[in-house]
């Protein structure tokens, strides 16, 4: 059996004010159903990839199972099925937006996609180390579509970061990816899980609060300005 249809159970501790206010509650249950498998070929049969899961998950009812990633490709295929499945806000607290997951072609046309879409929509970007929006491939693509109003990128400040550990991105309060440790690529994702939702969005608010327009490196020390 994959490793992404195996039953596991984590909890979130997410920081949720400047008070340092850390939560402990628990996610659902990782589902285990779902299981036929990987694109591979057994038998001549052919199997379910990752993409193809994720897909029949998001398209299937709301709440859906709970299910994980754990690499950079699977991270971007969910990116691009909560683009795809979003309708008015995508938030998203990252290290970097960085291109192995945002920078990929089926992620980013999922976002000019998203944006198409609504007008009115916005993404929302918290970033914790620099990011250069001029050179930044989704954030290059979604300005030069003319969307740079719809797309604000704001920063963590330092002191604020080393205060949690989790990065996570939420589409209309509504699905999330979420890991527990920004370091690692390990994540839980649900399609329609408002209730976990609705708490990352309060997080990603109180962070907003905190951060800055820009983000500068002296002296060879990393610092927010």
């Amino acid at each position: 059996m994959p490793w992404w249809l195996s039953a596991k159970r984590l909890y979130w501790r997410p920081w949720a004010s400047q008070g340092d206010c850390k939560p402990s509650l628990p996610l659902p249950h990782r589902s285990n159903n779902g299981g036929e498998a990987a694109h591979e070929y057994k038998g001549g049969e052919r199997i379910m990839t990752y993409r193809d899961f994720v897909e029949r998950v998001a398209n299937g009812p709301w709440p859906s199972e709970v299910i994980s990633n754990h690499t950079a490709t699977d991270a971007a295929i969910v990116m691009e099925f909560l683009f795809r499945h979003s309708r008015d806000t995508l938030r998203i607290l990252t290290r970097r937006l960085s291109a192995d997951v945002y920078g990929v072609p089926e992620v980013v046309e999922a976002a000019v996609g998203f944006l198409r879409r609504n007008r009115d929509a916005s993404i929302q970007i918290l970033a914790e180390w620099g990011v250069d929006r001029a050179t930044n491939p989704l954030l290059q693509r979604l300005d030069a579509e003319g969307f740079t109003e719809q797309v604000s990128l704001r920063f963590v400040r330092p002191s604020v970061r080393d205060k949690y550990k989790f990065n996570f991105s939420v589409g209309d309060e509504q699905s999330y990816r979420y890991e527990e440790f920004r370091d690692r690529r390990e994540a839980l994702v649900q399609f329609g899980g408002e209730a976990f939702a609705s708490g990352l969005v309060r997080t990603f608010d109180s962070l907003a609060n905190t951060t800055t327009d820009a983000y500068v490196e002296s002296a060879g020390v990393a610092s927010a300005t």
